[in-house]
């Protein structure tokens, strides 16, 4: 399909330009066009699975978009510019990237267009591969994906025996091999020089699980993924490229957590992944005026720097607020999937080489449960999170989930608010993720207070922007 331009006005680009003399219809309604971006936490009441979305109405009487009605225009690239009346297109500025969702014909003269993040590969499967027909027991089962370190997960044995066992569609480390959960001694199986099966001396007696790492084994312990190894890997699967690398880098060096396993055995997309690692560090991710993915965690605002300013003289309307009632918090985090869970009659006999600690993990969905130390400590509105179900994090290690929910249930010692705020301003984008200085003459806010930038609705042509801004 050839590229379709439209703008609010009648628009022509300059003999300069790249395309010169191109005309851009003027079928944008005078109202413009509205951006929604915002972040989601765990905590919260939902995740926002898309990172961005937006919708326009479009003014269409004589038919110009009629073609592009009838066909199936889902999934095709669409870039918004802004620039100036008589100005250039190479002096245009970018302000979002979408792929179509749908174009909805309303009436003979009006159409609305709606669109969703550019980043469609978010649901692409990114363990799409199969074992092929002549794998013994597996043909045509769909091949495990594993990422960082993950525990007990399950070895699917093959061969006319079952003295092959495959771990993982990518190479994989390996720490403990077990059969019937007890460790097997070393020399009596070894990798396969692709790192993805271990070959045995003689079958198995029972189930087959490992430890297994896609970055290393250290000491016998198998490394877990940073924040950054791990979405390098995502991205990398869903073939994504425009993604920051730096806000990860950013997180896990602020963090300094020692990082996560994953493991998939049926198939899953790179959204459903990237909202499981991102929710473990409490970090959401946001698409940027040019269509990278950008990361943010939830800190509290009162140690951030404010990126821009409000106060009750820039609001079109009268400031409004919520209490954030958290309704997921949790004082509990779960930490390190057990990926194959054990029944009672598939441990070998002996206590001594499985004692009961270790059946007792085995039978559970996770290695341990850590409490928040601080969790006394939470204000009123939150004391739910006592008897809430553990969070499920990735985590690798112990500590690094008692640090992560000991910072989250102390981000809720106080009662936190969303305020919405509104104003008119054409030169200031917020974005999500950044710190808002907001003085109001009401609600506390007299001398000012630093709020996160939870959601923004904009309209870049007449610069309305809501806000949500938590705090």
């Amino acid at each position: 399909m050839t590229e379709t331009r439209i703008a609010d006005h009648d628009w022509l680009s300059a003999p300069t330009d790249t395309p010169a003399n191109a005309r851009w219809e003027g079928c944008i309604d005078p109202a413009g066009i509205t951006l929604v971006a915002q972040l989601g936490f765990w905590p919260w009441d939902s995740q926002a699975m898309q990172a961005m979305a937006a919708s326009v109405s479009l003014l269409d009487a004589d038919g110009l978009l009629d073609a592009e009605a009838m066909a199936d225009i889902s999934g095709q690239a669409v870039e918004i510019r802004q620039a100036a009346v008589g100005g250039t297109l190479a002096g245009s500025v970018p302000v979002a990237r979408f792929v179509v969702d749908k174009l909805t014909i309303e009436t003979d003269g009006r159409k609305t267009l709606s669109m969703r993040d550019a980043h469609d590969d978010l649901d692409k499967v990114i363990n799409a591969g199969l074992f092929a027909d002549d794998v013994v027991g597996l043909a045509g089962q769909p091949q495990p994906m594993s990422i960082g370190a993950v525990f007990n997960a399950p070895v699917l044995l093959t061969g006319s025996d079952g003295s092959v066992g495959w771990l993982a569609d990518a190479p994989q480390a390996v720490a403990v091999l077990r059969d019937r959960a007890d460790p097997m001694e070393t020399g009596t199986w070894s990798l396969d020089s692709y790192q993805q099966q271990v070959l045995l001396n003689s079958p198995p007696l029972g189930p087959m699980t490992v430890d297994q790492s896609s970055v290393s084994v250290v000491a016998g312990q198998p490394t877990p993924a940073t924040l950054q190894q791990a979405l390098r890997e995502v991205m990398r699967r869903a073939g994504i490229t425009a993604w920051s690398s730096a806000d990860a880098t950013a997180i896990d060096t602020a963090c300094g957590y020692t990082g996560i396993g994953m493991y998939a055995g049926q198939p899953i997309t790179a959204r459903t992944a990237l909202a499981a690692i991102c929710a473990t560090y409490s970090a959401w991710y946001w698409q940027d005026s040019t269509g990278v993915l950008r990361l943010t965690r939830l800190v509290d605002p009162a140690g951030m720097t404010a990126s821009f300013s409000l106060d009750g003289s820039d609001l079109a309307e009268d400031l409004t607020f919520t209490t954030d009632l958290a309704p997921n918090l949790s004082a509990k985090m779960a930490w390190r999937p057990v990926i194959r869970v054990m029944s009672d009659t598939e441990f070998v006999s002996d206590l001594v080489d499985v004692p009961h600690e270790m059946r007792a993990i085995l039978k559970s969905k996770q290695y341990g449960i850590v409490t928040a130390t601080n969790s006394a400590s939470l204000a009123d509105e939150y004391r739910h999170a006592l008897d809430a179900n553990p969070f499920p994090s990735l985590f690798w290690a112990e500590a690094n989930a008692q640090t992560e929910i000991d910072r989250i249930c102390g981000l809720y010692a106080s009662v936190r608010r969303n305020y919405a705020a509104k104003f008119r301003d054409t030169t200031l984008v917020p974005v999500p993720g950044q710190c808002c200085q907001l003085t109001y003459p009401r609600y506390g806010l007299e001398s000012g207070k630093k709020l996160l930038v939870r959601r923004v609705e904009r309209n870049p042509a007449t610069g309305e922007c809501s806000l949500i801004l938590w705090g």
